[in-house]
């Protein structure tokens, strides 16, 4: 009699050695990790290839995701038809690691496709667009797809009984994603600033390829575990006949999981947005998408661990994945109300002290965890509860464990896809940030509703429950969740005239009480109509024009407020001016801000931005990344001036280095500028060394300025092809012109003598200075993040600035026809010395001593009493602001009133002191002593305005009227022989 064969749900479960799950899960692990350091390092090199664009981001993420969805199905496949899933799972690692390794080359093969395609002018960006996705995709589907078919090949080797699905398939995407979290930790605080993108690279190669030949040894070691032949007939059915022969459940849930996985990474992007606005410190660096994405990660890897141990025991799956779903939605909204209510005290500390000396790097990026993991934390540790219970649920076959787990795994990835797409390209511009975050959490809930209603095992009370939860969900928001101009903390007093989310950046325009206003991207302060930002955006444009001899073309990278742009259009000699701006949402607040760009863009129709032009034609704005722009642009400019953010912000970081630098050599003329702004904050002397020793590496006849017209905290760099020539003529004809003259007249910055004693040094002086600092490259990106380690008080810009004035060197070697303008020369003399001083009254402003400042601008004003812009400052227009905002402000008073008495502004300084002692001010125990050392100092400040003005008597009736009522020190004796020896003169 024949022996019966053994049902094919038994034939191959043979146990597992004992040391097996560990092994393969530790696998997991480290591959996880490596996966992660993929993903971050490819990303770098994907922008740095084509830019930060909207494109060049939505790329990224389809073109890793894609992979990986794509190799969970072909992988499910696979893991049922071969016996030796293990050792096909050590090829991929492998074969991974090596097409990892040759990323950085094989995107580099498409430069010249991209140049031919570019056009002309590099304009023809939707080819382009579609080449580079093809071109991108196609590069990282290998790797990815390698990666993607690895979790239905383990899940198909570990599952040896049905009823373990949730425990082996979940464990290892609980020990998966805990590398991740690993892996995207050290590549966001340690790899890339120890080894550098592509030491980084190396490095998960490294781990990935060593993990695939442990897994090929393991695999010959467990010979006796390999799968014995299958039954033909279940693994051999076409993919299409899977969903099929998958249950209801099963494909209800395979269903609603891709919808989590579309709010999940709705929800991301979101909360990236959104924590932007209310981090301290850290906000937009390196450090803190890092710390988001680790916490997110944290949160999927314990969801999954605890359910793990759990999944296969409850009793009804079904309904409490639909129970996970609808809670995961009402954890986003609380998520909502904590960021938009609460997270300004969710804190360890605060990392800066008041003035601005110290800054705790590590106490900040404490704060960073804490706050994502109070608002994120809950909703992640749900997300990841899901993925086991969904397994145990959809993996309803041993023997289709790969094909199912497979499928499972590429419909929440597809899904997530969708919400990378949709999320920020969509319902972000559409709804905004916090209707985008409410959107993802609907979807979850309503995902889960339906779960619910479908489910045969649900009660009645509980489908009613499931129905009302989106109703109940609006009604909360309603009622507890603020609008989106909520997300912007605006200064006291100040008030948000303009606000729009966009895809890649959120632009928001405060109003101060002073009337200037300000721009913020992100949060960010980036541009506004202040004296010192019109400064900025002014002398990028005017500085360079004044030194060239006949520039035709320029390039400005950075909208801004628009200030730049306006000004290169007061230069009819002018051919060509483009505005390369990454965010549309931008220029749509110039309408806000005309005390900057004067309407430049009022011809504006509402349209795509990139089919108008401007002034003539000769001025238009290109959405595009600068880098991307430049780099394969055929047209070559005179100038081209780059105005970025600080340095510290990731999206600005790699405008700053080697590499663009050398894009911009290649862009300009033979007889070209480039001109870059660079921030003396945020930088540590090592890194400021960085900054200026990169730029000088690219162009070595480099110089440096400082617009001393006001308190600026930035520099100049201009460098080009040629030494540096100024010619004396040209500036003073150039500024004759009324329309330009007006135009700096707005900063008091339209003297030639002024402009020229803003010259610092050419690079040379600095050389020995910044030898030992390294160069920050795109493969060794130091700035960015060295620079948010140093926060951003004042030291940084003192310290830095007093490096600079110290090595000052004359402008004399540079001038070529200094010998036909003596005049010129001796009056420059004295703008240039008396900038010494200056920058003494502006180093004590930012500390706060108005009086200290007062004095050094009176001595400047002494010996350039022609120099517009001392006189600017004597006018004491921040104290006068002040004081008409808050008129019992008893410091602002006394502050206004020495100032002038310094000034010897003699008659107004007495009234102010007059004024000041006949008000009648409050008083209390707690404002005595402010009272008593109000009046003492306004007595004396009185008896010396008396005395400036030739009335040394009335001083002394003053001083006597009020003897015992003044404390006697010092100050007090040397006023009166002051006095008496004016009397007896």
């Amino acid at each position: 009699m024949s022996q019966t064969p053994a049902p094919a749900s038994t034939r191959d479960a043979r146990p597992l050695p004992k040391a097996a799950a560990p092994t393969i899960t530790a696998f997991f692990f480290l591959t996880g990790a490596s996966g992660l350091v993929y993903e971050v390092v490819w990303t770098r090199m994907l922008l740095s290839v084509f830019g930060a664009s909207i494109h060049a981001v939505a790329t990224v993420v389809a073109a890793f995701m894609g992979g990986l969805a794509l190799g969970g199905i072909l992988g499910g496949r696979l893991a049922d038809k071969t016996r030796y899933p293990l050792r096909v799972y050590g090829i991929l690692e492998i074969l991974a690691g090596l097409a990892a390794v040759s990323v950085p080359l094989m995107l580099k093969l498409g430069d010249p496709l991209y140049q031919a395609l570019s056009g002309s002018d590099a304009t023809n960006t939707g080819l382009l667009n579609i080449a580079r996705f093809i071109l991108c995709f196609s590069i990282l589907l290998i790797p990815t797809t390698c990666m993607g078919m690895t979790l239905p090949l383990l899940s198909r080797y570990l599952v040896k009984h049905d009823g373990e699905q949730g425990k082996r398939i979940g464990g290892l995407y609980a020990a998966n994603t805990a590398g991740a979290v690993i892996g995207v930790t050290l590549a966001g605080f340690v790899l890339l600033e120890w080894l550098g993108v592509l030491g980084a690279n190396f490095l998960a190669a490294g781990i990935g390829v060593a993990v695939g030949v442990a897994a090929l040894a393991a695999a010959g070691h467990w010979t006796s575990n390999n799968l014995a032949s299958h039954d033909p007939a279940a693994p051999g059915k076409p993919i299409t006949s899977l969903f099929e022969s998958m249950s209801n459940r099963a494909k209800l849930v395979l269903i609603t999981y891709a919808a989590f996985g579309f709010s999940a990474l709705a929800a991301q992007i979101a909360w990236t947005r959104i924590l932007a606005f209310r981090m301290e410190f850290l906000n937009s660096t390196t450090y803190a998408f890092s710390v988001m994405l680790a916490v997110f990660l944290v949160g999927l890897a314990i969801g999954s661990a605890l359910m793990t141990f759990y999944a296969d025991r409850v009793r009804n799956p079904f309904r409490l994945y639909a129970l996970i779903l609808t809670l995961t939605g009402f954890a986003i909204v609380g998520s909502l109300l904590v960021m938009t209510n609460t997270a300004g005290q969710i804190r360890f500390g605060d990392p800066g002290n008041e003035v601005g000396w110290s800054f705790d790097w590590q106490l900040a990026v404490a704060n960073v965890f804490l706050l994502c993991a109070v608002t994120i934390g809950p909703a992640t540790i749900l997300m990841g509860m899901a993925f086991p219970l969904a397994a145990r649920i959809c993996v309803e076959s041993r023997e289709q464990t790969g094909r199912e787990t497979g499928a499972l795994y590429a419909s929440n990835t597809i899904g997530a896809i969708f919400g990378s797409f949709v999320g920020g390209f969509l319902l972000i511009p559409w709804l905004g940030l916090t209707n985008s975050l409410l959107a993802a959490a609907f979807i979850s809930i309503l995902a889960g509703a339906i779960v619910f209603q479908l489910s045969e095992t649900s009660s009645p009370p509980m489908r009613t429950a499931s129905a009302s939860a989106g109703p109940a969900l609006l009604a909360v928001c309603l009622a507890f969740l603020p609008g989106d101009h909520a997300l912007q903390i605006v200064p006291e007093d100040s008030k948000i005239i303009a606000y729009e989310e966009g895809p890649l950046a959120t632009v928001s325009v405060v109003e101060q009480p002073d009337g200037d206003r300000l721009v913020f991207v992100d949060n960010e302060y980036v541009a506004g109509t202040a004296v010192s930002m019109l400064t900025d955006q002014k002398s990028l444009a005017h500085v360079p024009m004044l030194l060239l001899e006949n520039p035709r073309s320029a390039a400005t990278v950075g909208f801004g407020s628009g200030g730049s742009s306006w000004s290169f259009t007061l230069y009819p000699e002018l051919e060509r001016i483009d505005c390369i701006e990454i965010s549309e949402t931008v220029p749509k607040m110039a309408r806000h801000l005309k005390a900057s760009n004067h309407g430049l863009l009022d011809g504006w129709n509402g349209q795509d931005l990139r089919k108008q032009s401007f002034h003539g034609g000769r001025y238009r704005v290109v959405l595009d990344d600068a880098r991307s722009y430049l780099r394969f642009a055929d047209h070559k400019y005179d100038i081209i001036a780059t105005d970025c953010t600080n340095l510290q912000y990731k999206s600005s970081a790699n405008l700053y280095n080697v590499e663009y630098f050398r894009i911009c050599r290649q862009a300009i003329t033979d007889d070209g500028l480039v001109v870059v702004w660079m921030p003396l904050g945020g930088l540590s002397p090592t890194a400021f060394a960085c900054a200026l020793k990169t730029f000088a590496h690219v162009f070595p006849e480099m110089t440096i300025w400082h617009m001393n017209n006001a308190p600026t905290h930035y520099l100049l760099l201009i460098g080009g092809k040629q030494p540096l020539r100024i010619e004396i003529s040209r500036i003073q004809e150039r500024l004759a012109r009324p329309e330009i003259r007006a135009d700096l007249a707005e900063i008091s910055l339209h003297q030639p003598e002024k402009i020229l004693s803003c010259f610092l040094q050419p690079a040379s002086v600095m050389k020995e200075a910044f030898a030992h600092a390294p160069l920050n490259t795109d493969n060794h990106p130091y700035l960015e993040f060295q620079s948010p380690k140093y926060g951003f008080g004042i030291r940084p810009v003192l310290d830095n600035l007093e490096l600079l004035w110290k090595s000052r060197v004359p402008i004399d070697p540079f001038l070529a026809d200094a010998d036909r303008h003596p005049e010129f020369i001796r009056r420059f003399e004295s703008f240039r010395n008396a900038s010494e001083l200056v920058m003494v009254g502006h180093r004590q402003q930012w500390l706060g001593d108005n009086k200290g400042a007062c004095q050094a601008y009176v001595k400047a004003a002494e010996i350039a009493p022609d120099d517009e812009s001392i006189a600017r400052e004597l006018e004491f227009k921040p104290l006068r602001e002040a004081l008409s905002r808050n008129p019992d402000n008893l410091a602002v008073r006394l502050n206004l009133s020495e100032s002038t008495l310094i000034k010897r502004d003699y008659a107004e300084a007495e009234a102010l002191f007059r004024n000041l002692l006949e008000q009648q001010l409050p008083a209390s125990k707690a404002n005595a002593g402010q009272l008593l050392f109000v009046r003492d100092a306004s007595l004396r400040g009185l008896a010396r305005s008396l005395l400036g003005k030739g009335n040394p008597e009335g001083a002394r009736q003053l001083l006597e009227q009020n003897r015992n009522r003044l404390k006697e020190d010092p100050d007090l004796t040397r006023l009166r022989h002051e006095i008496e020896q004016a009397i007896r003169q």
